[in-house]
């Protein structure tokens, strides 16, 4: 962690009470905060001032010398070959339509082409002895599925780059579905019985907060019951929030009921257009 300027100009003062040379520069004993406070006409001695500076350079120096150490822990982490960060990182650099080259004792792409890339999204997880790599393209706001063409290319990208006999099975497919079942207690003074604000009837802040909450999740995060109560209960009017019932599902499979949280099998997970939170929501008066 980065020391103060404070901490950088105190230790330039220590040094310079040592020289015996440097004794007519006052006042002697100095601090930062001496200086900071200082109201005199030595405060804007120019040695105090260039002292100050140096401090300042140093305090910057020891900020990159921190994020150097940030960035060069992330790229260990995810230059080590066959890793579940590494499988990550190699999923998103997919080219589709470009062709892998050996060098460097590695595949590489020989033309670095932003536009062909279309796995926005990776996460990779072990089951067993299987590493399952999922996922997604589109964006924060809206995550999908990515063509069959780039899952075809993006699999033989797969079989190309993997470890020698590791088995990777990936999932690319649409969100999961949700259906939220909540009692909302609320304040009769700032909600309407249908969750609508009372001086804004446009907003519903409940179904805003859920479907903001579930965007704002990370690729392949579960879904926490309280948490999202936590979260709701921050809203302006809400005084409660009770679970009915949460049922989850792949995007064709069956309802199944969970009590506290959800992993989507897809990554990421949307609200049932068919259970939409203006029938599974049910106000009451606190």
């Amino acid at each position: 962690m980065a020391r103060s300027v404070k901490y950088f100009y105190d230790i330039i003062i220590q040094e310079k009470d040592s020289l015996a040379t440097l004794n007519e520069w006052q006042p002697q004993a100095d601090t930062a905060n001496n200086l900071l406070t200082d109201v005199s006409q030595s405060k804007v001695a120019r040695w105090r001032i260039f002292s100050w500076c140096v401090a300042c350079c140093a305090y910057a120096l020891d900020v990159l010398f921190d994020l150097f150490k940030k960035e060069l822990g992330v790229m260990v982490q995810n230059s080590r070959y066959g890793t579940l960060p590494w499988w990550e990182v190699t999923a998103k650099a997919y080219q589709h339509g470009h062709n892998l080259v050996w060098q460097n004792n590695q595949y590489e792409y020989v033309t670095d082409a932003p536009d062909s890339r279309f796995v926005n999204f990776a996460k990779a997880v072990e089951s067993g002895r299987s590493v399952i790599l999922k996922i997604a393209g589109g964006s924060e706001d809206s995550r999908q599925p990515v063509s069959g063409a780039v899952e075809s290319g993006f699999m033989s990208y797969v079989k190309r780059v993997k470890p020698p006999g590791s088995h990777v099975v990936v999932v690319n497919a649409e969100a999961d579905r949700l259906k939220l079942y909540l009692k909302i207690k609320y304040n009769p003074l700032v909600l309407s019985a249908n969750g609508q604000l009372l001086e804004n009837p446009s907003q519903k802040p409940v179904e805003t907060a859920i479907a903001t909450y579930l965007l704002n999740l990370p690729f392949n995060s579960k879904l926490e019951i309280s948490k999202l109560s936590y979260e709701l209960k921050q809203i302006e009017g809400v005084e409660a929030v009770y679970l009915i019932e949460a049922e989850g599902a792949r995007h064709e499979g069956d309802f199944e009921a969970f009590a506290e949280t959800y992993e989507p099998y897809s990554g990421y997970m949307v609200i049932d257009d068919e259970f939409p939170l203006s029938d599974t929501l049910t106000y009451e008066p606190f």
